[in-house]
This record gives structure tokens, sequence and C-alpha cells, in this order.
């Protein structure tokens, strides 16, 4: 018999207490004191290295990052200092305006601010001095820990450290992520004076990636929030010599920052939104990725360097981060799908970042004014299709709508000079604007929306053909035999028609007003990419016919002499909004005359 306290326990058990004793073990070493960095063990400002990548190739604008260095110069060069003689300020209230660069994940906001390192550091001629360039990251190996967020500033400072220290013969051969979660786990403390005596009167500029990741910039009174950007503020904004980049995957970030840098002052800090670069040619789109083949799948793509170097085979679709936050944005939106469509429709018109649900700012790039102060967003045709691909796989109203304006997205599938995918857009954006009850003025009246209900809107009905001698949409070649069978609306109704098949005469789209059984308008469009030639007269029982071209004309035709109404590109434009003027047959004709520059 072996003794009760000799036995052995169960492996569970054992097990069990196993787990337990390490867990005490990793509780007690994440207690202990922390480690004071000590600025000797430091290179100096001038001399930390900030991070670098050759792969894969750096693509921009031509002169873009020239203006980028004028601009980041003019910077360093001002201050808040009301008697100094500023270069770069807010206008209004004499504050520096950090710089701000935003767009989706894999958008390349990482590369710019290693270029930005690349090119400003060292010897700068305008300044006469010395130029450090401090980068820090709250992503990838150096993410945020989850014992970080209470301290902001330790977690940018010891971060610094990181970056600065000097390392030491068995670092040699470790890998950067092993590098940090070694240091990392020391919880190293500097002492903000201790960093302010390191960095003294060094010229420097402080590039941080990612600080969406800080989780306190999302709440107003987040007293952490506010000393981290008084600290930014004080010592790398208003101060000489001394200017901020910093990167965030959304548009919200902004604000706040803006909002805690000078909250006791009355007025949000202005912010300059830095448009981040673009693939300028086709030949330095396929350097990027040899699958792409036409200048419209360039365009499909945003243009956007990192999202064409990844580019998916065909058949395949987004990933990661991406990824999961449509997955997320679509468990968080059930029993609202309507609603949720109806606002990233609105917001393809309006560029307004503040009405797209929150899990898919991480797909939006940034669309600044000229002076990068309006801050507006543009949606990407990747990256729209799949979100609408997989509303449209849920249990909604307009489940069957969505999954078809996720086709209508794909202007890289259409064939080329086909029509097809000019077609689309159009067609899609009618889509907009009639469910968000929106008018442009000139395509989309705002009579429609005049009765305080909205209408209802259908694509290619309500339709009958018993009411036209059994005929189907697809027999139908002109609008003469289509409009028998169209059943019209008692309450207001917009029936958009789009018969997709080539024998279709005259119109390529037209939309039925209807009420009280009534149709009450009735418009007609025909579509050319080019600049075709009207060679039909626009029906006489329409309401407005217009002839839309993919190169319209400088002025717009108020009424030709075959009835059509011709508009130019600033109608055209404005019709498209903040992001689909982007995907118009002029930006395919424009990035396509730039590649035969090239």
């Amino acid at each position: 018999i072996i003794p009760e306290t000799s036995r052995k326990k169960p492996l569970l058990v054992r097990v069990e207490a196993e787990a337990q004793a390490q867990a005490q073990a990793q509780t007690k070493r994440l207690k202990r004191t922390p480690c004071i960095i000590d600025c000797r063990e430091l290179h100096c400002p001038a001399n930390v290295i900030p991070p670098k990548t050759s792969t894969p190739d750096f693509v921009c604008q031509d002169s873009m990052m020239a203006e980028v260095q004028g601009e980041i110069t003019h910077g360093l060069r001002s201050t808040d200092d009301p008697n100094a003689a500023n270069e770069k300020t807010d206008e209004t209230l004499n504050r520096v305006a950090p710089m701000a660069v935003v767009r989706c994940s894999r958008g390349g906001k990482t590369r710019f601010l290693y270029e930005i390192a690349r090119m400003m550091r060292g010897y700068n001629k305008y300044l006469a001095t010395e130029v450090a360039c401090l980068y820090v990251s709250f992503n990838d190996y150096s993410s945020i820990r989850e014992w970080e967020y209470k301290d902001p500033l330790q977690a940018l400072l010891r971060r610094i450290a990181f970056e600065a220290r000097v390392e030491q013969q068995d670092e040699a051969k470790a890998g950067r992520t092993e590098l940090f979660l070694s240091y990392i786990e020391k919880k190293p403390v500097w002492e903000k004076e201790s960093f302010l005596e390191w960095i003294g009167d060094t010229s420097c500029v402080l590039l941080i990636d990612e600080m969406n990741n800080l989780k306190c910039l999302r709440y107003a009174e987040s007293r952490e929030a506010s000393d981290f950007c008084q600290f930014l503020k004080f010592h790398f904004i208003g101060k000489e010599n001394r200017y901020l980049v910093f990167s965030s995957h959304v548009m919200g970030t902004l604000p706040f920052v803006s909002e805690f840098m000078d909250a006791s002052e009355g007025s949000a800090r202005a912010i300059e939104l830095q448009k981040l670069p673009l693939v300028p040619s086709l030949a330095k789109a396929i350097t990027l990725n040899k699958w792409i083949d036409s200048t419209r799948e360039a365009v499909y793509y945003g243009l956007v360097p990192g999202i064409i170097y990844e580019a998916p085979m065909r058949g395949k679709n987004i990933s990661g981060k991406r990824q999961q936050a449509v997955i997320n944005f679509i468990k968080r939106s059930t029993g609202k799908y309507d609603v949720a469509l109806f606002k990233i429709l609105k917001s393809l018109i309006n560029g307004e970042w503040e009405i797209v649900p929150e899990d898919l700012l991480i797909l939006l790039d940034s669309a600044p004014d000229m002076d990068g102060l309006v801050q507006k967003i543009q949606w990407i045709p990747f990256h729209l299709q799949h979100v609408l691909e997989s509303m449209g796989r849920e249990t909604f109203d307009n489940a069957r709508l969505a999954e078809k304006l996720a086709e209508f997205c794909n202007i890289k599938g259409s064939k080329e000079n086909s029509g097809e995918g000019w077609e689309s857009l159009f067609v899609l954006f009618l889509f907009a604007y009639c469910l968000t009850g929106t008018s442009d003025g000139t395509f989309v009246l705002g009579d429609w929306f005049a009765h305080g209900e909205p209408p209802k809107v259908f694509l290619n009905g309500p339709y009958s053909a018993s009411n036209n001698d059994g005929r189907l949409i697809s027999a139908c070649k002109t609008w003469d035999e289509l409009e028998p069978g169209m059943e019209l609306g008692e309450a207001p109704q917009l029936s958009i028609y789009y018969p997709t098949h080539n024998s279709f005469e005259v119109y390529d789209v037209i939309v039925v007003y209807s009420e009280n059984r009534k149709s009450q308008c009735v418009f007609g469009y025909q579509l050319k990419e080019g600049k075709a030639t009207r060679e039909h007269a626009a029906h006489s029982s329409m309401s407005r016919s217009f002839f839309v071209q993919g190169s319209p004309p400088r002025s717009t035709i108020s009424k030709d002499a075959k009835g059509w109404c011709v508009p130019n590109k600033e109608v055209i434009d404005s019709f498209f909004g903040e992001s689909g003027k982007h995907w118009t047959p002029q930006a395919w004709k424009a990035f396509s005359a730039a590649s035969n520059d090239g």
C-alpha cells in the first residue's frame, strides 16, 4: 500500500499546478521594479538609424517627395511663437500644423515614413544643421502591450530608446522581434526630463507609425491622451527645428489628436493631411506585380502601390486585417444592413468618413484638398466590391441589390473599350444617389425625394411580361417595347432599367420616377467611353436625354439638335463624387497617358 502522501498526483493536476506556477512567475516578473533607461547606453539622436527596406521598389508620382521634403523643412523652421516669422502655420491661429498620412492597411504608410527618414536625416542645407529622424511604431514587432495603454507617453519614449540603443555583441544575430520582446519584458522607463536632456537642441523629425493603436486617443476625456499630445505639441510641433509626422489607419485619429493638443485654447489645431503615393504609370505597376495587365485594373486597386504589389490572382480576395474588418462589420451590422448599405453609398459621394461604419474605416484611402486641411476619404473599388459581396450573402431587404452593386465595382473585369465598365459605374452611382435620397442637380433630381416618404428603388423592375404580350426585358430592344411592361408605383418609386443586352437601342440606362400609378419623370442616358457622336435622336417621350461621354466636352451642351444634353467634365466629376471621379474613363485615360509618357 502506497502512503497517501507519497502517491503521484494525477497528470491533469500536475499540469495545472505547473501552469499556475508559471503564471505566478510571470506575474512576479511583470510586477518587479521597472528598469530606468540610461542615456549612456544610447546613441546620440543624430546617430540613430531608422529602419529601412528596399522591397518592393518605392514608387510615387514625379516630384512628390521633393514637395514633401519642402513641407517638412518649412515645418522645422516654424514655431508656435507668435513673435516668430513662421513659414508653415495655421494661418488664423499662428500654430504649426503637424503632418498626418492616412490610408487603409497595406496602403504604404510605413514605407512612406521610411522614405521620409531616409530623405530628411543628415545635413539640411536650408536649416544649415544636421537633422535627426526618430522613427517609432505602435504596430508589428513593437505593437503596444496591454499594460502600456495607461501611459502612452512612456510607450513612445521606450520605443525611441529601443531604436537608439547601442547594440550589444550578443544582439548582432537576433531578430528585431526577438530583441524587442526581450527589451519590453523589463518594462523600461525613460523619465521625461532624462529624454529631454538626451535630445537637447537637436533638430529632429519624429515619425510615429500607427498612432491609431493608442486606444486613449479615442476618448475625449482621456488624461493620458492629453498628456501624450501636449508632450508632442511642446517638444515636436510648436518648437523650432522640430516636426511631427504620424500615420493612422483611420481618419478618426486626427480630430482627437487635434483637440487634445489645444483643448484649453478653445479651438483644435489644424493637421495637414498628406496624400500618400500612388502608382504613376502602368509600367511602374507592372514592376510591382507582373500580373497587372491593364490601366483599369490598376485603377481597380486604387493605384495604391502596396495593394497592387499584393494584388491577388483572379478569384482571390482581401486578407489579413482588412478581411477581419469586414467580418467584424458583418457581425456588428446584423439587423441594420440596410442602414449600413445606405451610409456606405452616401460616403461614396460626399467622402465623409464619419458616416462610414467604424469597422470599415481601415479599408479607405484619404482624399485631402490642395491644402491638406479638408479631410475626406475615398473608397477603393477592390475593397468596396468585397464589402458589398459580403453584404449580399446576408439576409435583408437589399441583399440581392448589394450583390449586384458589387458586380458594378469590378471595372477590371470589363473588356477594354467595350463600354461595360463605364455603364456599370454610372449605374452604381445612380443607385448611390437614389437609395440615399441625394440629388446632384443634373442626373438625379431633388424633386424625386421632395415628398417626405423616400421612394422605393428597383433594378430592372417592377416589370410584368404579362402586361407586355409575354415579352421579357431581355427581349425588349427599344424604350417603346419596354415601357408597356413597367409596373408604376402608387407610392413614390424609382425604377432603374439597365438592359445589358447589346441589342437594346439608343439608351443604356433609363430611370423612371412614378407615383399614383403614373410616370412622373423619365430620364434616359447613353454612355460612351470616348468622344463618340450622337447617331440617334433622343426619344420624344423622355423628360431628358443625356449623352454621357468618358471624354466630355469643355462646356455643357444643354440641348443639341437631336435633343441630347451633353454634360461637361465638371458635371460628371461632381456626380461621381469623392470616390468615383477617380474611377471613370477620364482616370483610365490619364493613367494610360502617363504610362505612355513614361
